[in-house]
Protein backbone atom coordinates (compact mmCIF):
# COMPACT_ATOMS: atom_id res chain seq x y z
CA UNK A 1 0.00 0.00 0.00
CA UNK A 2 1.57 3.29 -1.06
CA UNK A 3 -1.12 5.60 -2.54
CA UNK A 4 -3.56 7.25 -1.16
CA UNK A 5 -6.27 5.83 -3.45
CA UNK A 6 -5.07 2.57 -1.97
CA UNK A 7 -5.63 3.81 1.45
CA UNK A 8 -9.18 5.14 0.21
CA UNK A 9 -10.28 1.76 -1.12
CA UNK A 10 -9.06 -0.49 1.93
CA UNK A 11 -11.04 1.78 4.58
CA UNK A 12 -13.71 1.36 1.73
CA UNK A 13 -13.16 -2.67 2.05
CA UNK A 14 -13.06 -3.10 5.76
CA UNK A 15 -16.29 -1.42 6.05
CA UNK A 16 -18.01 -3.12 3.54
CA UNK A 17 -16.90 -6.36 5.68
CA UNK A 18 -18.74 -5.11 8.38
CA UNK A 19 -21.60 -4.49 6.57
CA UNK A 20 -21.92 -7.83 4.55
CA UNK A 21 -21.14 -9.71 7.94
CA UNK A 22 -24.27 -8.17 9.46
CA UNK A 23 -26.30 -9.22 6.56
CA UNK A 24 -25.14 -12.47 6.84
CA UNK A 25 -26.83 -15.28 8.42
CA UNK A 26 -24.09 -17.72 7.90
CA UNK A 27 -21.73 -17.79 10.92
CA UNK A 28 -18.84 -18.65 8.64
CA UNK A 29 -18.73 -15.87 6.52
CA UNK A 30 -19.72 -13.83 9.29
CA UNK A 31 -16.37 -14.97 10.92
CA UNK A 32 -13.95 -15.16 8.01
CA UNK A 33 -15.34 -11.16 7.45
CA UNK A 34 -14.94 -10.30 10.59
CA UNK A 35 -11.24 -11.26 10.74
CA UNK A 36 -8.74 -9.14 8.80
CA UNK A 37 -4.33 -9.68 8.34
CA UNK A 38 -1.91 -6.84 8.08
CA UNK A 39 1.55 -8.04 6.58
CA UNK A 40 4.39 -5.46 7.65
CA UNK A 41 5.39 -4.69 11.56
CA UNK A 42 7.02 -1.74 10.33
CA UNK A 43 5.54 1.98 10.39
CA UNK A 44 3.36 1.74 6.85
CA UNK A 45 1.65 -2.14 8.61
CA UNK A 46 2.00 -1.09 12.17
CA UNK A 47 -0.24 2.50 11.08
CA UNK A 48 -2.72 0.74 9.35
CA UNK A 49 -3.75 -2.20 11.92
CA UNK A 50 -3.79 0.19 14.62
CA UNK A 51 -5.89 2.53 12.73
CA UNK A 52 -8.54 0.59 11.40
CA UNK A 53 -8.62 -1.74 14.25
CA UNK A 54 -9.57 1.63 16.16
CA UNK A 55 -11.94 2.38 13.48
CA UNK A 56 -13.82 -0.52 13.03
CA UNK A 57 -14.62 -1.12 17.02
CA UNK A 58 -15.90 2.01 16.62
CA UNK A 59 -18.17 1.39 13.71
CA UNK A 60 -18.83 -1.96 14.94
CA UNK A 61 -21.65 0.25 17.69
CA UNK A 62 -23.82 0.64 14.72
CA UNK A 63 -24.15 -2.65 13.52
CA UNK A 64 -26.46 -4.33 16.53
CA UNK A 65 -26.56 -7.99 15.02
CA UNK A 66 -22.75 -7.84 15.06
CA UNK A 67 -20.95 -9.43 18.34
CA UNK A 68 -17.47 -7.43 18.56
CA UNK A 69 -16.05 -9.50 20.31
CA UNK A 70 -15.39 -11.66 16.73
CA UNK A 71 -13.62 -8.79 15.19
CA UNK A 72 -10.00 -9.81 15.23
CA UNK A 73 -6.82 -8.10 13.83
CA UNK A 74 -3.83 -10.14 13.02
CA UNK A 75 -0.86 -8.19 12.79
CA UNK A 76 2.02 -10.46 11.61
CA UNK A 77 6.01 -9.57 10.43
CA UNK A 78 8.88 -11.73 9.49
CA UNK A 79 11.06 -9.69 11.78
CA UNK A 80 11.84 -10.63 15.57
CA UNK A 81 10.98 -7.21 16.58
CA UNK A 82 8.29 -4.65 15.64
CA UNK A 83 9.48 -1.45 14.28
CA UNK A 84 12.93 -2.05 15.05
CA UNK A 85 13.92 1.74 13.67
CA UNK A 86 12.15 3.16 16.66
CA UNK A 87 14.24 1.24 19.19
CA UNK A 88 13.76 -1.53 21.87
CA UNK A 89 12.05 1.15 24.07
CA UNK A 90 9.43 2.47 21.81
CA UNK A 91 9.39 -0.93 19.72
CA UNK A 92 8.06 -2.62 22.85
CA UNK A 93 5.98 0.49 23.78
CA UNK A 94 3.70 0.06 20.69
CA UNK A 95 3.51 -3.45 20.52
CA UNK A 96 2.19 -3.17 24.50
CA UNK A 97 -0.34 -0.62 22.74
CA UNK A 98 -1.78 -2.44 20.37
CA UNK A 99 -1.80 -6.06 22.43
CA UNK A 100 -3.91 -3.87 24.90
CA UNK A 101 -6.52 -3.16 22.17
CA UNK A 102 -6.96 -6.76 21.39
CA UNK A 103 -4.52 -6.70 18.30
CA UNK A 104 -3.13 -9.89 18.13
CA UNK A 105 0.55 -9.44 17.12
CA UNK A 106 2.91 -12.59 15.37
CA UNK A 107 6.17 -11.89 14.66
CA UNK A 108 8.86 -14.09 13.16
CA UNK A 109 5.95 -15.38 11.17
CA UNK A 110 4.82 -15.08 7.36
CA UNK A 111 2.15 -16.28 5.01
CA UNK A 112 2.69 -19.38 3.90
CA UNK A 113 -0.32 -19.71 1.61
CA UNK A 114 -3.16 -17.18 1.09
CA UNK A 115 -6.84 -17.91 -0.59
CA UNK A 116 -10.40 -16.08 -1.66
CA UNK A 117 -11.18 -16.66 2.10
CA UNK A 118 -8.77 -17.87 4.30
CA UNK A 119 -4.49 -17.30 5.15
CA UNK A 120 -2.38 -19.71 6.23
CA UNK A 121 0.60 -18.44 8.10
CA UNK A 122 4.09 -20.12 8.50
CA UNK A 123 3.53 -21.18 12.08
CA UNK A 124 0.84 -23.54 10.56
CA UNK A 125 -2.20 -21.37 12.06
CA UNK A 126 -5.20 -20.94 9.11
CA UNK A 127 -7.33 -17.72 9.10
CA UNK A 128 -10.56 -17.40 7.49
CA UNK A 129 -10.42 -13.99 6.08
CA UNK A 130 -11.70 -11.60 3.36
CA UNK A 131 -9.07 -8.90 4.07
CA UNK A 132 -5.52 -9.51 3.84
CA UNK A 133 -3.28 -5.99 4.26
CA UNK A 134 0.38 -6.34 2.46
CA UNK A 135 2.62 -3.49 3.45
CA UNK A 136 6.18 -5.90 4.04
CA UNK A 137 8.92 -4.18 2.55
CA UNK A 138 9.21 -0.79 0.15
CA UNK A 139 10.02 -2.11 -3.40
CA UNK A 140 10.65 0.22 -6.56
CA UNK A 141 8.60 1.18 -9.14
CA UNK A 142 8.51 -2.14 -11.63
CA UNK A 143 9.96 -0.23 -14.42
CA UNK A 144 13.37 0.25 -12.75
CA UNK A 145 13.79 -4.06 -13.02
CA UNK A 146 13.49 -3.09 -17.08
CA UNK A 147 16.33 -0.21 -17.46
CA UNK A 148 20.03 -2.76 -16.64
CA UNK A 149 20.64 -0.24 -14.37
CA UNK A 150 23.01 -1.58 -11.07
CA UNK A 151 20.18 -1.33 -8.12
CA UNK A 152 20.88 -1.87 -4.92
CA UNK A 153 17.58 -3.54 -3.18
CA UNK A 154 15.77 -2.55 -5.84
CA UNK A 155 16.59 0.66 -6.17
CA UNK A 156 18.51 2.32 -8.37
CA UNK A 157 22.71 2.99 -7.83
CA UNK A 158 23.00 6.72 -7.41
CA UNK A 159 25.60 9.02 -6.04
CA UNK A 160 25.50 11.72 -3.87
CA UNK A 161 24.20 14.34 -6.39
CA UNK A 162 21.43 11.57 -7.30
CA UNK A 163 22.48 11.28 -10.96
CA UNK A 164 23.21 7.80 -12.26
CA UNK A 165 26.74 6.99 -13.28
CA UNK A 166 27.42 6.66 -16.70
CA UNK A 167 23.74 7.84 -17.68
CA UNK A 168 24.08 11.67 -18.08
CA UNK A 169 21.00 13.91 -17.25
CA UNK A 170 19.77 10.65 -15.36
CA UNK A 171 18.28 11.25 -11.97
CA UNK A 172 16.54 9.03 -9.07
CA UNK A 173 14.94 9.73 -5.82
CA UNK A 174 12.76 8.38 -3.29
CA UNK A 175 11.86 4.82 -3.53
CA UNK A 176 13.42 4.67 -7.45
CA UNK A 177 16.82 5.99 -5.49
CA UNK A 178 19.68 4.24 -3.44
CA UNK A 179 20.81 7.68 -2.35
CA UNK A 180 23.47 7.71 -0.13
CA UNK A 181 23.09 9.31 3.45
CA UNK A 182 26.20 11.90 3.70
CA UNK A 183 24.95 12.64 6.78
CA UNK A 184 25.82 9.38 8.52
CA UNK A 185 29.53 9.75 6.46
CA UNK A 186 28.19 7.92 3.02
CA UNK A 187 29.98 5.03 4.27
CA UNK A 188 27.45 2.51 2.50
CA UNK A 189 24.29 4.09 3.76
CA UNK A 190 21.42 5.01 1.76
CA UNK A 191 18.60 7.31 2.73
CA UNK A 192 15.72 5.36 3.85
CA UNK A 193 12.55 5.81 1.76
CA UNK A 194 10.43 8.06 3.01
CA UNK A 195 8.61 11.28 2.39
CA UNK A 196 10.82 13.30 4.69
CA UNK A 197 13.76 12.29 2.43
CA UNK A 198 12.16 12.49 -0.76
CA UNK A 199 10.36 15.77 -1.05
CA UNK A 200 13.94 17.44 -0.08
CA UNK A 201 15.47 15.13 -2.58
CA UNK A 202 12.90 16.69 -5.30
CA UNK A 203 14.42 19.96 -4.29
CA UNK A 204 17.49 19.21 -4.74
CA UNK A 205 17.33 17.13 -7.72
CA UNK A 206 15.57 20.45 -9.85
CA UNK A 207 18.19 22.15 -9.05
CA UNK A 208 20.56 19.99 -10.39
CA UNK A 209 18.42 19.76 -13.29
CA UNK A 210 18.75 23.55 -13.35
CA UNK A 211 22.66 23.08 -13.09
CA UNK A 212 23.14 20.64 -16.14
CA UNK A 213 21.60 22.68 -18.64
CA UNK A 214 23.68 25.47 -17.82
CA UNK A 215 26.91 22.99 -17.10
CA UNK A 216 27.64 23.80 -13.67
CA UNK A 217 28.64 21.73 -10.23
CA UNK A 218 26.03 19.35 -9.21
CA UNK A 219 24.67 19.73 -5.43
CA UNK A 220 25.08 16.63 -3.10
CA UNK A 221 22.11 15.98 -1.22
CA UNK A 222 22.79 16.05 2.75
CA UNK A 223 19.79 15.72 5.43
CA UNK A 224 20.12 14.93 9.18
CA UNK A 225 17.07 12.77 9.67
CA UNK A 226 14.20 14.68 11.82
CA UNK A 227 13.66 11.50 13.90
CA UNK A 228 10.26 9.07 13.47
CA UNK A 229 6.76 9.27 14.10
CA UNK A 230 4.03 6.48 14.59
CA UNK A 231 0.46 7.31 14.59
CA UNK A 232 -1.43 4.56 16.68
CA UNK A 233 -4.81 6.49 16.59
CA UNK A 234 -6.95 7.81 19.04
CA UNK A 235 -4.46 9.53 21.54
CA UNK A 236 -2.18 6.97 20.97
CA UNK A 237 1.08 7.17 19.41
CA UNK A 238 5.01 6.70 19.79
CA UNK A 239 7.45 9.25 18.09
CA UNK A 240 11.47 9.96 18.51
CA UNK A 241 12.18 13.69 17.32
CA UNK A 242 15.55 14.54 17.19
CA UNK A 243 16.82 11.23 19.65
CA UNK A 244 13.86 12.33 21.76
CA UNK A 245 11.61 9.18 22.87
CA UNK A 246 8.17 10.04 23.24
CA UNK A 247 4.48 8.11 24.14
CA UNK A 248 1.03 8.78 24.27
CA UNK A 249 -0.30 12.18 23.91
CA UNK A 250 3.25 14.21 23.27
CA UNK A 251 4.09 11.68 21.03
CA UNK A 252 0.58 11.88 19.02
CA UNK A 253 0.56 15.99 19.05
CA UNK A 254 4.67 15.77 17.63
CA UNK A 255 3.26 12.79 15.34
CA UNK A 256 0.38 14.86 14.08
CA UNK A 257 2.35 18.38 13.86
CA UNK A 258 4.98 17.08 11.85
CA UNK A 259 2.34 16.22 8.95
CA UNK A 260 0.22 18.68 9.36
CA UNK A 261 3.48 21.46 8.99
CA UNK A 262 4.58 19.06 6.16
CA UNK A 263 0.61 20.09 4.08
CA UNK A 264 1.63 22.72 0.77
CA UNK A 265 -1.07 25.27 1.45
CA UNK A 266 -3.03 26.97 4.41
CA UNK A 267 -6.15 26.11 2.70
CA UNK A 268 -5.31 22.69 3.20
CA UNK A 269 -3.98 22.85 6.44
CA UNK A 270 -6.94 24.43 7.94
CA UNK A 271 -9.31 21.51 5.92
CA UNK A 272 -7.34 18.75 7.78
CA UNK A 273 -7.12 21.16 11.51
CA UNK A 274 -10.85 21.62 10.79
CA UNK A 275 -11.52 17.66 10.31
CA UNK A 276 -9.44 16.69 13.19
CA UNK A 277 -10.99 18.58 15.91
CA UNK A 278 -14.45 17.60 14.44
CA UNK A 279 -13.24 13.80 14.41
CA UNK A 280 -12.05 14.25 18.28
CA UNK A 281 -15.07 15.92 18.97
CA UNK A 282 -18.52 13.87 17.40
CA UNK A 283 -15.93 11.05 15.85
CA UNK A 284 -15.24 9.63 12.74
CA UNK A 285 -17.45 9.02 9.92
CA UNK A 286 -18.03 5.34 8.39
CA UNK A 287 -19.57 6.29 5.03
CA UNK A 288 -18.52 4.50 2.26
CA UNK A 289 -16.96 6.08 -0.80
CA UNK A 290 -17.56 3.69 -3.05
CA UNK A 291 -14.17 3.86 -4.76
CA UNK A 292 -13.39 1.12 -6.94
CA UNK A 293 -16.52 -0.28 -5.81
CA UNK A 294 -17.62 -1.75 -8.98
CA UNK A 295 -14.68 -3.37 -10.98
CA UNK A 296 -11.68 -5.47 -9.25
CA UNK A 297 -9.13 -3.60 -7.80
CA UNK A 298 -5.42 -4.58 -9.25
CA UNK A 299 -2.20 -2.79 -8.66
CA UNK A 300 -2.43 -1.34 -12.07
CA UNK A 301 -6.10 0.49 -11.45
CA UNK A 302 -3.94 2.44 -8.37
CA UNK A 303 -0.35 3.19 -9.84
CA UNK A 304 -0.56 2.43 -13.57
CA UNK A 305 2.11 -0.23 -13.82
CA UNK A 306 0.79 -1.34 -17.32
CA UNK A 307 1.26 2.26 -18.57
CA UNK A 308 5.02 2.43 -18.93
CA UNK A 309 7.43 2.94 -21.82
CA UNK A 310 8.39 -0.46 -23.39
CA UNK A 311 12.24 -0.95 -24.96
CA UNK A 312 9.66 -2.04 -27.92
CA UNK A 313 7.69 1.21 -27.81
CA UNK A 314 11.08 3.59 -27.24
CA UNK A 315 12.41 1.42 -30.37
CA UNK A 316 9.91 2.86 -32.62
CA UNK A 317 9.63 5.92 -31.19
CA UNK A 318 13.70 6.99 -31.38
CA UNK A 319 13.50 6.08 -34.94
CA UNK A 320 14.51 9.74 -36.96
CA UNK A 321 16.10 11.76 -38.67
CA UNK A 322 18.85 12.76 -36.45
CA UNK A 323 19.83 13.03 -32.59
CA UNK A 324 16.76 15.56 -32.09
CA UNK A 325 14.00 13.06 -32.46
CA UNK A 326 15.64 10.37 -30.28
CA UNK A 327 14.61 12.42 -26.91
CA UNK A 328 12.30 10.25 -25.30
CA UNK A 329 11.27 10.69 -21.29
CA UNK A 330 10.33 8.63 -18.98
CA UNK A 331 9.57 9.11 -14.90
CA UNK A 332 8.15 7.21 -12.24
CA UNK A 333 8.78 7.67 -8.37
CA UNK A 334 11.45 10.21 -9.00
CA UNK A 335 12.74 9.06 -12.05
CA UNK A 336 13.94 11.77 -14.96
CA UNK A 337 14.91 9.13 -17.85
CA UNK A 338 16.20 11.11 -21.03
CA UNK A 339 18.53 13.62 -21.72
CA UNK A 340 17.90 17.08 -21.29
CA UNK A 341 19.98 19.10 -23.69
CA UNK A 342 20.19 22.58 -24.50
CA UNK A 343 17.95 22.22 -27.91
CA UNK A 344 16.14 19.58 -26.73
CA UNK A 345 12.74 19.45 -24.63
CA UNK A 346 12.84 15.96 -22.94
CA UNK A 347 9.61 16.07 -21.15
CA UNK A 348 8.80 13.36 -18.70
CA UNK A 349 6.19 14.56 -16.45
CA UNK A 350 8.83 14.62 -13.89
CA UNK A 351 10.78 17.41 -12.62
CA UNK A 352 12.96 17.67 -15.69
CA UNK A 353 10.38 18.46 -18.03
CA UNK A 354 9.13 21.50 -15.97
CA UNK A 355 12.61 23.29 -15.44
CA UNK A 356 13.01 22.73 -19.41
CA UNK A 357 9.70 24.26 -20.18
CA UNK A 358 9.73 27.16 -17.97
CA UNK A 359 13.17 27.91 -19.72
CA UNK A 360 12.21 28.03 -23.10
CA UNK A 361 14.29 25.21 -23.93
CA UNK A 362 13.65 24.98 -27.72
CA UNK A 363 12.28 21.89 -28.97
CA UNK A 364 10.95 20.10 -32.73
CA UNK A 365 10.51 16.59 -30.51
CA UNK A 366 8.73 16.98 -27.35
CA UNK A 367 7.85 13.62 -25.71
CA UNK A 368 5.86 13.42 -22.63
CA UNK A 369 4.14 10.59 -20.80
CA UNK A 370 0.88 12.16 -20.74
CA UNK A 371 1.47 13.47 -17.07
CA UNK A 372 1.47 17.10 -15.40
CA UNK A 373 4.01 18.31 -18.01
CA UNK A 374 1.81 18.49 -21.19
CA UNK A 375 0.29 21.77 -19.37
CA UNK A 376 3.89 23.23 -18.99
CA UNK A 377 4.47 22.70 -22.32
CA UNK A 378 1.85 24.84 -23.74
CA UNK A 379 3.24 27.70 -21.74
CA UNK A 380 6.48 28.13 -23.45
CA UNK A 381 8.59 30.98 -22.34
CA UNK A 382 7.47 34.37 -24.23
CA UNK A 383 11.06 34.88 -25.55
CA UNK A 384 11.30 31.82 -27.26
CA UNK A 385 8.41 29.84 -28.24
CA UNK A 386 7.98 25.88 -29.28
CA UNK A 387 8.13 25.67 -32.59
CA UNK A 388 4.92 23.63 -34.03
CA UNK A 389 7.31 21.91 -36.76
CA UNK A 390 5.54 18.55 -35.26
CA UNK A 391 2.64 17.49 -33.42
CA UNK A 392 3.76 18.82 -29.88
CA UNK A 393 3.23 16.63 -27.30
CA UNK A 394 0.59 13.73 -27.76
CA UNK A 395 0.52 10.55 -24.95
CA UNK A 396 -1.81 8.57 -23.78
CA UNK A 397 -4.16 9.14 -21.14
CA UNK A 398 -4.60 13.47 -21.07
CA UNK A 399 -2.57 14.50 -24.55
CA UNK A 400 -5.96 14.16 -26.73
CA UNK A 401 -6.29 17.74 -27.78
CA UNK A 402 -3.54 20.13 -28.95
CA UNK A 403 -4.47 23.99 -29.68
CA UNK A 404 -7.85 22.88 -31.19
CA UNK A 405 -7.10 19.74 -33.00
CA UNK A 406 -7.89 16.29 -31.50
CA UNK A 407 -4.39 14.05 -32.08
CA UNK A 408 -6.52 11.24 -31.76
CA UNK A 409 -7.10 11.60 -35.37
CA UNK A 410 -4.37 10.80 -37.60
CA UNK A 411 -5.69 12.50 -40.50
CA UNK A 412 -6.41 15.79 -38.80
CA UNK A 413 -2.85 14.94 -36.76
CA UNK A 414 -1.21 15.04 -40.65
CA UNK A 415 -2.81 18.30 -41.56
CA UNK A 416 -2.01 19.78 -38.25
CA UNK A 417 2.03 18.76 -38.81
CA UNK A 418 1.93 20.35 -42.19
CA UNK A 419 4.14 17.37 -43.84
CA UNK A 420 6.60 17.10 -40.75
CA UNK A 421 5.18 14.81 -38.64
CA UNK A 422 8.06 14.16 -36.49
CA UNK A 423 6.47 13.91 -33.22
CA UNK A 424 7.49 12.32 -30.09
CA UNK A 425 4.93 9.86 -28.35
CA UNK A 426 5.47 7.52 -25.69
CA UNK A 427 2.37 5.06 -24.56
CA UNK A 428 -0.75 4.49 -25.22
CA UNK A 429 -3.13 5.68 -28.42
CA UNK A 430 -0.19 8.80 -29.19
CA UNK A 431 2.20 6.50 -30.70
CA UNK A 432 0.19 5.23 -32.90
CA UNK A 433 -0.93 8.72 -34.17
CA UNK A 434 2.91 9.60 -34.41
CA UNK A 435 3.45 6.60 -36.94
CA UNK A 436 -0.10 6.53 -38.58
CA UNK A 437 0.22 10.86 -39.25
CA UNK A 438 3.51 10.12 -40.85
CA UNK A 439 2.58 7.84 -43.58
CA UNK A 440 -0.73 10.44 -44.50
CA UNK A 441 1.59 13.31 -44.84
CA UNK A 442 4.25 11.63 -46.87
CA UNK A 443 6.74 13.34 -44.51
CA UNK A 444 9.09 12.04 -41.79
CA UNK A 445 8.51 10.61 -38.04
Amino acid sequence: MKTLAEAAYIRDHVITQLDLADASDDPVEKASRLQFVVVGGGYAGTETAACLQKLTHAAVKRYPRLDPGLIKWHLIDIAPKLMPELGDKLGKSAQEILTRRGIDISLGVSIAKAGPEEVTFTDGRVVPTRTLIWTAGVVASPLIATLGAETVRGRLAVIADMNLPGHDGVFALGDAGAVPDEAKGGDGAICPPTAQHAMRQGRVVAENVIATMRNQPLKKYVHKDLGLVVDLGGKDAVSKPLGIELRGFPAQVVARGYHWSALRTNVAKVRVATNWTLNALAGDDFVRTGFQARKPATLKDFEYTDSYLSRSRYGTASKGPGPRSRSIGVTDLGVNLGRVRRREGSGTGGVGTGVGSRLGVRSRTAATDGGAADGLLDRPHPRRALPRGGLGAASGGRGDVRDGVDVRDPREAARTAGGDARAGAAGGAGLGVAERAAELAGGRR
